[in-house]
């Protein structure tokens, strides 16, 4: 690979890392005061090599605790690093991710909220969505709703 290809993807991956670090910026803004956990699960289309006619989805997850509304870069968690990476990688294979946000309040209730990443913009996802966003597992299955649980519309995310 010529040197100024291999520049060029080098400088790709920097900038592609930096705007999930943008994402995850807005998503401790959004998500306020407290630690709150977000869920990323990448969905990526893979064929099987035995069978030219199927394509199905690959699954990959992260999850991490996060802390708003600022989110703290002086000192990252290992797993905060795995989710930005996660979400870095679905920009760079043209893969989808969801992204969960849990925001656990002070009384104990829990609100739940979701976007669909594409491009590393989120779109805002409704309830419902957020709901069935919730319910999926990084391996792709689904988990049965938690009990008090509210799920709401997503906010817009500046990014």
């Amino acid at each position: 690979m010529p040197a100024e290809n291999v520049a060029s993807e080098l400088e790709k991956r920097v900038i592609t890392v930096k705007r999930s670090a943008a994402l995850m910026r807005e998503l401790a803004r959004v998500a306020g005061a407290g630690t709150h956990q977000v869920t990323a699960v990448c969905m990526t289309e893979v064929n099987q090599p035995e069978d030219d006619d199927y394509t199905g989805l690959r699954y990959a997850g992260s999850a991490c605790d996060l802390t708003g509304p600022v989110l703290n870069e002086d000192n990252p968690t290992a797993e905060l690093l795995d989710t930005m990476v996660l979400l870095a990688q679905t920009y760079l294979e043209k893969a989808t991710a969801m992204l969960v946000l849990r925001r656990s309040a002070p009384d104990g209730s829990v609100r739940v909220c979701a976007w669909k990443v594409v491009d590393l913009f989120a779109l805002p996802l409704t309830a419902g969505q957020s709901f069935t966003a919730a319910c999926l597992r990084p391996d792709g299955q689904m988990t049965g709703p938690e009990p008090g649980v509210k799920y709401d519309e997503a906010p817009f995310l500046v990014s």
